[in-house]
């Protein structure tokens, strides 16, 4: 694990007239991940192909805070998380599947 991410969870807050907005804070930082953007493909012919919307698999030690709410800073860049694979379901590895957000 040679990155280092940072995890941020969505706060709600309440304004003046009563409408929760969100904001996201970050929880931890310099968490140590594995991260690879596995959005493109080879084609039979052996050209890669981009596939549209960049996707990023991040491999991380297991912690309770990671949830589908949850998002990561990664080298300036925005990543949400949109599917959690506990390995062998031990809580020792989280395989996450993650897209890069536009902000």
């Amino acid at each position: 694990m040679r990155q280092l991410i940072s995890i941020q969870i969505p706060t709600a807050t309440t304004d003046n007239t009563g409408q929760e907005t969100y904001a996201y804070s970050t929880v931890m930082s310099h968490v140590p991940a594995d991260v690879k953007n596995v959005s493109q493909r080879k084609t039979e012919d052996g050209f890669i192909q981009g596939s549209g919307q960049e996707t990023y698999e991040v491999w991380m030690r297991y912690t309770p805070v990671v949830t589908y709410n949850t998002r990561f800073l990664y080298e300036g860049k925005v990543l949400s998380v949109t599917n959690i694979m506990d390995q062998k379901e031990l809580r020792h590895a989280l395989k996450l599947r993650c897209e890069l957000v536009d902000l």
